[in-house]
């Protein structure tokens, strides 16, 4: 499972009307509820996504919704680790 850090590139949000903030946690709220296991870990994040249908693709529907994600490593990190899902390293 891949590891986002603050040494990924920033890209532009997609939805500047709400703040990043809500954002994060709406979709760590939507992720979890699907059955992902999510953690902060350092100062990055993981996702473990079911492999089975059609939770899957509920998941690829939802990051894909959100957009890019990588300019909000330390923000998915910070809300993470505040629900105290995080794994120190």
């Amino acid at each position: 499972m891949p590891v986002l850090d603050e040494t990924s590139t920033p890209l532009p949000c997609p939805k500047m009307h709400t703040s990043s903030r809500d954002l994060i946690s709406k979709l760590i709220d939507d992720l979890l509820a699907v059955g992902c296991d999510m953690c902060a870990i350092g100062g990055g994040y993981c996702i473990n996504e079911p492999q089975d249908e059609p939770r899957a693709s509920a998941v690829m529907v939802l990051l894909a919704d959100f957009g890019p994600r990588t300019h909000l490593v330390a923000d998915f990190n910070a809300e993470l680790r505040a629900r105290g899902l995080f794994i120190e390293i």
